[in-house]
């Protein structure tokens, strides 16, 4: 069941360096370099390869595979961790950021929070490069103790030169599976203005067994986190399974459901990990 790479995106790699799953949107591995790297990464297989950043003529190829595929209107740039590579990233926002038919721009980082000081002037100019089209910056939280002072400054920082900063967190056995921890973390991440977008399930990786939290307890938690939290502060919570296409919102305990089972964006049904 766990496998380096379980959600097969090589196979949606048409081009170096872009991943093409789902007709809306594209995400561009900006390189596979992290300030830190996390145990439970859901992109090993990239990780454990040789180390890269995409370059000029690269960008280029995909500009070209953009510009034949229309339904692209949203763009989001990852890894590893874009803002590791700016000079690439720089790139990337000018060249993809301006076309036409490209609406929204997404960045997702950890940055913040495992080198905050490396959020600098310098960097903060390679966001601005997308001229009018909104940019938002999705940060990887899992603890509320990773929103130190430092982090809350690079933060500060992000949201003078982009639309919204947004969070995502993985469910994480024996780090972050309790109530107390989620609602502490939301909470205070809503305080500094950063809304909580998405809450994963592990992803069934290989090597990400022992993080991976039971679903039917991770139900519970979410549940009451939805009694006792405002809107503001509750993110989409998400499952997603080898073989499917999508991270689908999983029903809390508020309906009578058989959470063994779902179907993606394509209809398939499919087991839960």
């Amino acid at each position: 069941m766990y496998e380096i790479d379980p959600f097969k995106e090589e196979k949606f790699s048409p081009v170096p360096g872009l991943i093409h799953k789902y007709p809306s949107r594209a995400l561009i591995v900006v390189t596979n370099r992290c300030a830190g790297y996390c145990a439970f990464c859901m992109r090993k297989w990239l990780v454990n390869e040789d180390k890269f950043a995409v370059n000029a003529h690269q960008i280029l190829q995909i500009k070209k595979y953009l510009l034949r595929h229309k339904k692209i209107n949203e763009v989001i740039f990852s890894g590893g961790d874009p803002l590791m590579a700016p000079a690439q990233l720089k790139e990337a926002i000018k060249t993809l950021g301006r076309l036409p038919q490209v609406k929204v721009l997404r960045v997702h980082t950890r940055l913040p929070v495992s080198a905050p000081e490396m959020i600098n002037k310098q960097l903060i100019s390679v966001l601005t490069e997308r001229k009018d089209k909104p940019l938002y910056v999705v940060v990887h939280f899992d603890r509320v103790k990773e929103v130190g002072a430092k982090t809350i400054s690079a933060i500060k920082k992000l949201q003078t030169v982009c639309t919204m900063v947004l969070s995502h967190t993985v469910l994480l056995r024996g780090v972050n599976d309790s109530l107390r921890e989620l609602g502490n973390l939301f909470t205070k991440l809503v305080s500094i203005g950063v809304k909580p977008y998405c809450l994963f399930h592990c992803d069934p990786v290989r090597g990400n067994e022992k993080f991976v939290v039971d679903l039917k307890k991770e139900i519970k938690i979410v549940s009451e986190l939805r009694r006792r939290l405002s809107g503001l502060a509750f993110p989409i919570f998400t499952v997603e399974a080898p073989g499917s296409l999508g991270k689908i919102p999983v029903p809390l305990d508020f309906w009578d459901f058989n959470c063994r089972y779902f179907r993606d964006f394509k209809g398939k049904k499919m087991k839960t990990a």
